[in-house]
């Protein structure tokens, strides 16, 4: 990994900035690390934390504003009903109320300023490899749930040494649902979507010809399928695979998919000019 101390690394990667080859070292430490992934998981709470505390400062202030003009405004009437104020023997309009809804309009046109500013700041920083990014944790194996693949392909997979894995797979004449499945994690890794396309299609695919028990990683393949689509600047592709998950309460992808990711997978949407 490059010369950045661990923290600017995370802050980078949690903006999104890593490079292809840092990001494939960043996410195989975060796969096996775990006080990284700890201190990755803390760095991302604070943050968000952050620009919650920013979010309910701004709009304590902008109330703690209204309730002292409110304050100001019933003084100014008690002390002149009539609404004017006499100084020397001369009658003057009140004009402490208008200066009061000068000072209120000032005062909450920066407070809206303020919030657009992180608005904006949210904006400009959602893209859909950002998305991916935050979303996608390469795939655990479990258990072998029926596998053809032969053990040494896949314990190079588990040992997170992809290079060689992907020399093995492409190597092989006939390869299983695994092993393609696998391979098309790797491509992310790698950032390589459109191979990872092609790999989360093909199990997809074949899958569909067999019979329902018989079928193998399709749910997996699905769900990866569309980070791919997002990897791939595609979120209007990866947008109809996530709601389908989660229109799906027995989907095991299913509690990874809220309304929040397809909130910020409109944004991009918009920003793209990728609509219906």
């Amino acid at each position: 990994m490059s010369e950045l101390s661990q923290t600017e690394m995370i802050a980078r990667y949690l903006q999104g900035e890593l490079d292809a080859k840092d990001l494939e070292q960043f996410n195989a430490r975060l796969a096996t690390d775990d006080a990284f992934k700890r201190e990755v998981e803390l760095q991302r709470t604070i943050i968000k934390n952050i620009t919650r505390a920013g979010r309910h400062a701004l709009r304590s202030q902008l109330k703690q504003y209204h309730q002292q003009i409110i304050h100001e405004t019933e003084a100014t009437s008690s002390q002149d009903i009539s609404g004017e104020a006499t100084v020397r023997g001369r009658s003057f309009k009140n004009r402490s109320r208008p200066a009061t809804r000068k000072r209120a309009l000032l005062m909450a046109a920066c407070v809206v300023i303020a919030l657009t500013a992180i608005g904006l700041g949210y904006y400009a920083y959602l893209s859909p490899e950002r998305i991916f990014n935050d979303e996608f944790k390469p795939y655990a194996i479990r258990t072998t749930r029926g596998s053809s693949a032969p053990a040494d392909i896949v314990s190079l997979y588990r040992d997170h040494d992809y290079n060689h894995y992907l020399s093995a797979y492409q190597a092989r004449e006939v390869k299983s649902l695994q092993e393609i499945f696998l391979a098309g994690n790797v491509y992310l890794i790698k950032a390589d979507a459109a191979r990872a396309i092609q790999c989360f299609r093909q199990v997809m695919i074949e899958n569909e010809k067999r019979a329902a028990e018989d079928q193998r990683y399709y749910e997996d393949s699905e769900y990866f399928l569309a980070l791919a689509y997002l990897q791939n600047n595609e979120p209007d592709k990866a947008e109809i695979l996530f709601r389908k998950i989660m229109a799906a309460p027995q989907h095991p992808y299913n509690h990874e998919v809220g309304n929040g990711l397809l909130w910020k997978i409109s944004v991009v949407r918009f920003k793209l000019g990728v609509n219906d």
